[in-house]
């Protein structure tokens, strides 16, 4: 399994928005055998932190899933438009080697 978890910081007045996008990349995911997980979370102490973790069968089906609408449109400039940084909460996409499946 590939997999990242990744914190954002929201540009203001951006996170419905960003929180929109986000509910369409998951219903895109959904639909893609390849694709694990896509959660998001909201960071209850800080209003313009969204974190959200994916998962994915192997390090291809991520370059797959880096080719539907969503993620062009991310590409394309809607990550700049509405993230105003992004960190990696676990150091590298890695490979997962223990999971919890059912």
């Amino acid at each position: 399994m590939f997999a990242a978890f990744i914190k954002l910081t929201v540009r203001p007045g951006k996170k419905e928005k960003l929180l929109d996008y986000f509910l369409w990349e998951c219903e895109v995911a959904r639909e893609e055998p390849h694709v694990l997980r896509f959660d998001v979370f909201e960071d209850p102490r800080d209003e313009n932190v969204v974190f959200y973790y994916e998962a994915y069968v192997d390090e291809a089906g991520f370059e797959k899933h880096k080719t539907t609408a969503p993620m062009l449109k991310w590409f394309g400039g809607f990550r700049d438009e509405c993230v105003e940084s992004t960190h990696l909460a676990i150091p590298a996409p890695s490979m997962t080697f223990c999971t919890l499946e059912g």
